[in-house]
């Protein structure tokens, strides 16, 4: 992610930020456990 990508990131956290098809997951780092959760949702 650029500076300019990241001042305009539909979140305020852009350190971290998962999306999946443009669509925004989570903010955090997540576990295994919590990832494999997300990958189950999709």
């Amino acid at each position: 992610m650029t500076k300019d990508e990241a001042q305009n990131a539909p979140i305020i956290w852009t350190t971290v930020g998962l999306f999946y098809n443009g669509i925004f997951m989570t903010h955090e780092i997540p576990s295994a456990n919590k990832f494999e959760k997300i990958l189950n949702t999709l």
